[in-house]
Order: structure tokens, then C-alpha cells, then sequence
């Protein structure tokens, strides 16, 4: 589309310098009908023009490509750059035999986000920080991201948004979402799951990183940003978390930071 606007552009300049038949004689002092030529427009004085003219086309071509390109497709746009931290899913190793103390967690992957699903009764006494949260919950969905962008409506993020997410380092979210059925049944058939088994060791060290990520106020609480409801109906909560989010350091680096807890 912007390819085309420039090809009009170049037209309507062709159409400008073609149809003019006013020149200016210095040696006539007075205008005088004259076929334009490109030599004769510059040296006449009208190079100011055609800058002027380019000027205020090349406006147009770029605020066309903005709207057309980026601005109306900007989700997409976002989530092929954050695509960096390698959003596929590891290979579900949950048929293998359970030892004592193993433990089950499952990562998602929606578009070129992944998330991560862990039992919240087996996990509360890890989290202390979280245990009066989700009182009725069986498992927490957790993903983290930007701040901004968790906290703003999917109406209102626009192009200067995913600028500024990508390529300044940004405050960052925890986003959890609490739910009760199995994750299989929950997420059905509406987003890629992997099953994983994980011993009680690999368990513990990805629940203190999560609770790292967590970040807590000066008394030692948690930060609550936003409190929202997701396309399935269930309610979400995003917290202040630690890190600064931008293109190389965005969600999936932190699912990968995770895995490599349970040796993926």
C-alpha cells in the first residue's frame, strides 16, 4: 500500500511539472508560456516548490503507512517481534513414571506468548506473598510482559505503545488468572498445552523464581496494578513484578528462564 501511494505521489508530480506552461524569463522580466523542463524549474526559482511538494507528500505516505500497516495491525506486528524467546513448547514428558514428590506443571502457548500453569494448593506455601489471593483456586496461569501493556485496554494499544514496549526498557507485570477445572479440560482445545513432569527440587526453584519476579512494597505486599476479566471469563489480576520488559528481554525469556529450572 505505501508502494502505491509513493507511485501516486511521483504521478501527481509528473501531472504538476507536465501541465505547467508558466515559466519566468529574467531577461523578459514578465512570465511567458514556455514548455517545463525539469533544468528550468530548478534554475527559475521553483526548487523550493518541489521540496515543498515532496515534503508534503512523503506526509501522506507515511501516515498512510502507519494507519494501513502498523497502526491497524499492531498486535500482530507485536507479537512477531517478541517471537525472539523462542515461543515454541517443550516436549510433554508426563508419561514417564512419577517418583515420590513429583510434581506436575503445564506451559501454554497463545500466538507467540507462552504462559505457565502450576497447581496453586502445591504451590501456596511457596508464594506466600499470593496465599489470601485466590482462596478457591485449583491452579495459576502466570505470564509476564509489560507493564503498560497488560494494564492498558486491547482498544487503546496503539503503534507509539509497541514502540516503546520493544525498544525501551519498560516497568513490567505478573499476570495471573485463577482457575478450577484441569487445564486440559479448562483450555480444551483453544490453546497449545504441554504436560511436564518436574521433581520436587526443580519444583521449589521454579517457584522461587516466580517469586522473585514478584515485586512487593516497601511493608512487604504485593503491588496490585489491574484486576480484569479474560475472553473466557475468568477473572485476572496483574501485579507489579521486577525486570525491565523490552524486545530481548520479554515473556518468553522468562518462560525460558524457568524451563531451564527443569532442565528444557
Amino acid at each position: 500500500m505505501g508502494g502505491l501511494h509513493t507511485l501516486c505521489a511521483l504521478c501527481a508530480l509528473c501531472a504538476f511539472t507536465c501541465k505547467s506552461k508558466t515559466g519566468y524569463s529574467k531577461e523578459q522580466g514578465h512570465k511567458k508560456n514556455k514548455v517545463f523542463h525539469w533544468h528550468y524549474l530548478i534554475k527559475s526559482g521553483y526548487n523550493k516548490d518541489i521540496l515543498f511538494f515532496f515534503f508534503r507528500e512523503s506526509k501522506v505516505v507515511i501516515r498512510k503507512i502507519w494507519t494501513e500497516i502498523f497502526h491497524r495491525n499492531v498486535g500482530l506486528i507485536f507479537l512477531v517481534i517478541t517471537c525472539h524467546g523462542c515461543a515454541t513448547l517443550p516436549k510433554e514428558n508426563a508419561t514417564y513414571l512419577m517418583n515420590p514428590g513429583d510434581k506436575f506443571i503445564f506451559v501454554n502457548k497463545v500466538n507467540r506468548h507462552r504462559g505457565i500453569i502450576i497447581g496453586w494448593q502445591d504451590a501456596k506455601p511457596y508464594l506466600p506473598m499470593l496465599k489470601d489471593e485466590f482462596p478457591h483456586a485449583s491452579y495459576l496461569e502466570l505470564g509476564w510482559g509489560g507493564l503498560e501493556w497488560y494494564t492498558t485496554e486491547r482498544n487503546d494499544r496503539g503503534g507509539v505503545l509497541v514502540l516503546k514496549e520493544l525498544f525501551y526498557p519498560t516497568s513490567s507485570g505478573l499476570y495471573v488468572m485463577p482457575f478450577s477445572r484441569e487445564p486440559v479440560d479448562f483450555y480444551a482445545k483453544s490453546v497449545e498445552l504441554s504436560k511436564l513432569k518436574v521433581t520436587e527440587v526443580s519444583y521449589q526453584a521454579i517457584l522461587k523464581r516466580i517469586g522473585e519476579t514478584i515485586k512487593l512494597d516497601a511493608s512487604g505486599k504485593i503491588i496490585l496494578e489491574k484486576k480484569g476479566t479474560s475472553s473466557s471469563g475468568n477473572g485476572y489480576r496483574i501485579y507489579r513484578a521486577n525486570g525491565r520488559y523490552y524486545l530481548f528481554n520479554n515473556c518468553n525469556t522468562w518462560i525460558n528462564g524457568l524451563l531451564k529450572e527443569i532442565g528444557y
